[in-house]
């Protein structure tokens, strides 16, 4: 038979009353208006345990009360199918609620308050367990960080359920604030804010998943990591995930223009992800006010995904210093555009980490822009139109690779450092007046062309140990530096409309074409192999060398005791030496094919161009 208890308001614990113990089991029911785990006593328990155990309040349920100092280390605890229902929960500092086993409930219809200012415990949701609420709040303490986390959802099947997620308070180092793991879950929506100083939110381990998306809720949710806050964090890792349909990094205060500062969401290891259906702003949302110091850091195998990416401050040039670093190889931030703005911030992708964008904007970034540091960046999309450009701002290749559609740069005060690597584009403009140079003379960087007109207004330089190929239109004077080459392979047409010097070398192969219609200066080599040709339709002038022909090769071949030597161009001389280090000179009137004893002293032969 069920037993049932009926009254008021309940009461486990007086204001000096202590160690009291209340346990509803075995489809035993507890019905009153307030409820209360130690009204201003302390270390009071009210256990809920068994399949159909409940305690029912009409009213509002008091785990501790904070209107008392010594209302301490009271608990409730579900477990095994036990539940709880009220209206408005609250777990005041230094007091907890653990909710265990499969079946275990905690229902709270309008919200729950886990206020952990002065010392606390919190939240406890585990081995499938389960809490509900309209609006959720955990307050951390503003000085002793605590050793446990504020609010603790773990194990598979255990949730936390909340419309609105409010994590706020905190002191000079890190909270753990709310950890998810080991499979658990919280689910909340509409807004979803981590404010406050040095809180951290931790989602851990395979399953484990803090869901902040509209299909859990009505209305599009918000994400906001750092809301008026400084050094606030998200940390995803282990093969955590989170999800939101917005998601602010860094959010001044539009009213009293209280600043974000230095707050960071960490994406690290495989299976670890971050992804937003829509926007993502690193520096806020805000037309009036800054927001500084802001970083995401996406590393080791994390993964992020957003439609639009903000870094700096959307529409604030002053709101600097804001960061995006990808880094480690399988590290991946895959956008449908990215925009970057405000002084001095940054978006680096390094150590064979891969960033994927429609189209990539960097507008009054001052010092900041885009860094590539052995990391591969792809502005591209199915319709060829993916646009990397930078107005007021520097970008820099250092190593790795960028791949875009198109390439611009439109004001004097843009630079592209191209120190190594490599660029990918089909289309290149380049209007600051400056010479565009590829490579730093020293590592190896190529600037391939993908098709398409490349427009260089200040002209184009390769140094040293520095490519340029593909086919394509160059508008714009060429110079090529001793030690750079420019080769025209894949069949086309390598077009050079502008004046060229080449103290180089110049390749067509392939059955490539090199066409220039201007002044061409040729200092160096220009070489034709495998069918590659040469149309310079314009003044040509030549104090170099051009090979025409293919690769000349002396292919040697034995019949019975004699050496046969045959080559097929006759610009070239035959020459020997006794040693390979030894002076090479030519053999007199010697022709191909040219027949050698194999019992003649030792020789080495080469051909030498005449």
């Amino acid at each position: 038979m069920r037993c049932l208890f009926k009254t008021e308001a309940f009461n486990v614990g007086g204001k000096v009353s202590s160690g009291n113990r209340v346990v509803i089991s075995n489809g035993g029911a507890l019905v009153n208006s307030n409820g209360y785990v130690g009204y201003g006593g302390a270390n009071n328990l009210v256990c809920v345990t068994g399949s159909g155990s409940i305690w029912r309040n009409r009213a509002n349920l008091n785990v501790g009360y904070g209107g008392y100092a010594g209302s301490t280390g009271n608990s409730l605890v579900l477990s095994n199918g036990g539940a709880v229902f009220d209206v408005l929960g609250l777990v005041a500092a230094g007091n907890k609620a653990i909710v265990t086993g499969g079946g275990s409930h905690w229902s709270n219809s309008s919200s729950l308050l886990i206020n952990c200012n002065g010392g606390g415990k919190g939240l406890e949701v585990s081995n499938g367990g389960r809490v509900d609420c309209g609006y959720g709040s955990i307050v951390a303490p503003v000085s002793t960080p605590p050793t446990n986390p504020l609010a603790l959802v773990w194990g598979n099947g255990s949730v936390w359920n909340s419309s609105s997620l409010s994590i706020s308070g905190g002191g000079a180092s890190g909270f753990p604030s709310l950890v998810i793991s080991n499979g658990g879950a919280v689910l909340s929506g509409f807004r979803i804010v981590v404010s406050g100083k040095s809180n951290v939110v931790t989602v851990t381990g395979p399953g484990s998943l803090w869901d902040n998306s509209s299909p859990f809720h009505s209305s599009t949710c918000t994400l906001i990591v750092g809301d008026s806050g400084a050094v606030n964090s998200l940390v995803i890792t282990n093969g955590g995930e989170v999800m939101s349909d917005y998601a602010i990094l860094g959010q001044p205060s539009d009213v009293d223009g209280i600043l974000s500062t230095n707050n960071t969401v960490l994406v690290t290891g495989s299976g670890s992800v971050w992804s937003n259906r829509y926007d993502l702003y690193v520096g806020g949302l805000d037309f009036n006010y800054n927001s500084i110091g802001n970083r995401l850091v996406i590393s080791d195998g994390g993964h992020v995904f957003d439609h639009y990416a903000y870094v700096g401050s959307n529409g604030r040039v002053t709101s600097g210093s804001n960061s995006v670093l990808v880094t480690g190889s399988g590290s991946l931030w895959r956008n449908g555009y990215i925009f970057v703005t405000g002084g001095g911030s940054t978006v680096v992708i390094s150590n064979g980490a891969c960033v994927v964008a429609s189209s990539a904007h960097a507008v009054g970034a001052g010092p900041g822009g885009f860094t590539v540091s052995g990391g591969s960046f792809y502005v591209t999309n199915s319709g060829g139109t993916g646009v990397f450009d930078f107005q007021y701002a520097q970008s820099k290749l250092d190593s790795g690779t960028i791949t875009a559609d198109t390439c611009s740069l439109f004001d004097s005060s843009s630079s592209f450092v191209f120190n190594a690597g490599v660029l990918n584009c089909k289309t290149t403009t380049v209007q600051n007046a400056r010479q565009f140079i590829v490579g730093n003379g020293t590592n190896s960087a190529t600037f391939r062309m993908l098709g398409g007109v490349h427009s260089f207004y200040g002209g184009l330089r390769l140094r040293t140990n520095s490519f340029l190929t593909g086919c394509g239109t160059i508008n714009g004077a060429v110079l090529v530096d001793a030690g750079g080459t420019v080769l025209a392979d894949g069949g086309g047409t390598l077009t050079l409309t502008g004046d060229l010097t080449n103290n180089g070398v110049m390749i067509a192969d392939n059955g490539s074409a090199l066409e220039s219609s201007s002044t061409l200066v040729n200092n160096g080599k220009i070489l034709l192999f495998n069918g590659g040709t040469a149309n310079f339709t314009g003044t040509f002038i030549n104090n170099g060398m051009v090979v025409d022909g293919g690769m000349v090769l002396l292919n040697p071949q034995r019949l019975s005791n004699k050496l046969v030597l045959n080559w097929t161009n006759a610009g070239f001389s035959l020459q020997a030496a006794p040693d390979i280090s030894a002076t090479f000179t030519n053999v007199p009137s010697a022709s191909s094919p040219y027949t050698n004893p194999a019992t003649a002293p030792r020789e080495f032969f080469r051909l030498k161009m005449n």
